[in-house]
C-alpha cells in the first residue's frame, strides 16, 4: 500500500515498501515522523479529545554500540512516548536508526541514553523517557497481567470489520472489576499491509460485557489497517461508548518486528499499570 498525507500525516516515507542500506554512522536523520492528530480525525476523535492516560512502550531488542575502548556493548532499549504527543515516529525509521549506533563510540551508556532521548524526543515532539535495561537481569522481570482468556470462546468470525455494535454488556450483571484478553488479535499496517499480531488486554469496572461478542468485535480487526497507537485508541473509544463502564484500559501488546516490539496503553484512570508485557513479546 502506498502512503499519502490523508493517510498517514505525513507525504512520504523514505523507507517503508524500499529497500534500506544498513547505516554504518550514526545517522538521527534517519528518524520519520507522523502525526497522532491525522490518525485520530479518521476514529472521530477531534483535536483534545482521547483517553486523558496513556503512553506508549516500545522494548527495541538488538540495540549494540561500541565503548569508548570500541568494545561491542548490548543493551534492551525500552521508550515511552505519552499518548498527549503531537507526533509518532514510524517504526522502520527506528529500526534503521537504532542500526546507525552499531559502529558508533560512546563514552558511556548515559550517552547513549542522552543521545536517544534527544533525537526521538525531537520526533514526537514531546520528551520521551528512555531507559537502557541489562538483558540478562532486569527484563524477565516485567509484569504481564494473566486476565480471563477469551479465546477458550467459539464461533466468534461473523464479522468482517470493526463494528462497535458487537459490543453489549448485561443488563442483569453486577458492577465489579473485569479484565480479559485474546492473544489472537490481528490488524494490518496500513502502508505495507503486513500483518501485527499481538495479545489485547481489556480492564473495566462496570456491568459486565458480553465475552462472546466482545472477541467478536476483537476479532473484526484481523484485516483493518491502522498503525498500532490508533488502533488501541479506536478499541478504546468503541468500549467506552458502547458499554460505559465507570473506568476502563485497554492495552496492545504488540508482537516484535525488525527486533522492536510496542506496547499501546490508553485508559481513563492512573489506578490502572502500563507497565506490562505479554510473554509471547
Amino acid at each position: 500500500m502506498t502512503s499519502n498525507s490523508e493517510d498517514t500525516g505525513q507525504s512520504t516515507f523514505s523507507h517503508l515498501g524500499k529497500a534500506s542500506k544498513t547505516p554504518t554512522e550514526y545517522s538521527p536523520d534517519l528518524l520519520e515522523s507522523i502525526s497522532r492528530q491525522v490518525q485520530r480525525e479518521q476514529i472521530g476523535l477531534p483535536n483534545g479529545h482521547w483517553p486523558h492516560f496513556g503512553v506508549d512502550v516500545w522494548h527495541a531488542h538488538e540495540l549494540t554500540w561500541l565503548d569508548g575502548h570500541g568494545a561491542p556493548q548490548i543493551a534492551l532499549l525500552r521508550l515511552e512516548i505519552p499518548c498527549n504527543s503531537a507526533d509518532i515516529v514510524e517504526s522502520k525509521s527506528v529500526k534503521l536508526y537504532l542500526q546507525s549506533f552499531t559502529a558508533t563510540r560512546f563514552d558511556s551508556d548515559r550517552e547513549v541514553r542522552a543521545t536517544i532521548s534527544e533525537d526521538i524526543s525531537q520526533a514526537c515532539t514531546t520528551d520521551v523517557i528512555v531507559e537502557l535495561i541489562n538483558v540478562e537481569h532486569d527484563f524477565p522481570s516485567l509484569p504481564f497481567n494473566p486476565a480471563e482468556n477469551l479465546d477458550r470462546l467459539t464461533g466468534t468470525m461473523s464479522a468482517t470489520r470493526p463494528q462497535r455494535a458487537l459490543l453489549e454488556t448485561d443488563p442483569d450483571g453486577v458492577v465489579a472489576d473485569r479484565s480479559h484478553r485474546t492473544s489472537a488479535f490481528r490488524c494490518v499496517c496500513p502502508v505495507t499491509g503486513q500483518p501485527d499480531f499481538a495479545t489485547v488486554v481489556v480492564e473495566y469496572r462496570g456491568e459486565p460485557i458480553v465475552e462472546e461478542g466482545l472477541l467478536t468485535y476483537l476479532m473484526s480487526y484481523r484485516n483493518h489497517a491502522g498503525f498500532h497507537e490508533t488502533t488501541i485508541e479506536q478499541i478504546f473509544v468503541d468500549i467506552e461508548s458502547g458499554c460505559e463502564p465507570k473506568l476502563l484500559c485497554v492495552s496492545g501488546l504488540f508482537l516484535r518486528r525488525g527486533g522492536i516490539d510496542i506496547s499501546v496503553f490508553r485508559a481513563n484512570s492512573s489506578e490502572f499499570d502500563s507497565n506490562r508485557r505479554s510473554p509471547r513479546q
